[in-house]
Parts: C-alpha cells; structure tokens; sequence
C-alpha cells in the first residue's frame, strides 16, 4: 500500500524518527531549551510511535482521514509522555533497575526535562501530555481501544 510507504517514510525517516536521533546526539553538550527538547522527543520518539499506530491502523482498513488525525495526535502525546517518564525513571529508579547508572543522561550531558524545568514540573507535563494522548484516543469511539489504552498506562507505569 502507497499510504503505508509514505507514512513510513515520513515518520521514520531523517524528517522523523532518525532525524530526531540525531538532533538527539548533537544535543549532548549543548544547551538547548524546552521546545527544542520537545522537538526532539517528538521526532525520536512520537514519530515511531505514530508510525506502529497509522500503520496498524491501515493495515486494519481503517482509514478514515479524522480517525488517523487522532491516532497521529496519540502517538505524538504518548511518545512525549514516554520520553518524558523515561527522563523522570533515569532520575529516580536505581541504577541495578535501569541497567545503567542512575543520573546517566546528566553524566553524558544531555538535556532532559528534569534538567530544564525541574523535577516536579516534568511530572506534570509527564501528566499532562499522557491526558492530551488518553483524549484523542477516546474521541476515536473504538471499540476496542484496550491496548492503545495499556500502552498509556504501562508508558506512565514502567521502572526501567
């Protein structure tokens, strides 16, 4: 399906996910600020989420122009909040749960969240972000949103 080549193409391509990995890398030692962050997560990390969701969707001939809006606009805001929680869990889960060591993002001088605007504000956005994705995905009325709804609780959920 052409559809399914474009999406993949745009979403994990060097204007999506592997563009991102790369802002991601020059980042290290640079100061950057919170919407240049944004970008990054968005690109790194919503776009290959989007990209599973729009082409899980297509695959499922499910097509309709409104119903991929939504998606699209749940993948961006589960892939911020994932990004951002993993931020958090680099912060506050132990080194032996992360496999690697704890503040290791600060260590390798990599702009995070926390970093940025603290702390306690990232949780928020965490939150706030996760809000904006659960939203899109109940305006889509599936009926079988379950799994959509488990990657949200596990993307909030997770230690590691």
């Amino acid at each position: 399906n052409l559809k399914m080549i474009q999406i993949l193409s745009h979403y994990v391509g060097s204007c999506g996910m592997a563009g991102g990995e790369l802002l991601d890398i020059n980042s290290i030692d640079h100061e950057i600020n919170l919407k240049e962050l944004a970008t990054i997560y968005k690109l790194k990390t919503s776009y290959l989420i989007c990209a599973c969701v729009l082409l899980g969707a297509l695959a499922a001939n499910c097509n309709g122009k409104l119903t991929l809006h939504n998606l699209e606009k749940f993948g961006i805001y589960a892939g911020l909040a994932f990004q951002i929680h993993d931020d958090i869990i680099g912060i506050e889960s132990s080194a032996e749960v992360l496999g690697k060591p704890q503040n290791a993002d600060l260590i390798k001088h990599k702009p995070t969240y926390p970093q940025l605007i603290g702390l306690t504000k990232a949780k928020q956005q965490e939150q706030a972000c996760l809000r904006k994705a659960i939203y899109y995905l109940k305006k889509l009325s599936l009926n079988n949103s379950d799994k959509l709804l488990g990657i949200c609780n596990f993307v909030i959920s997770r230690t590691y």
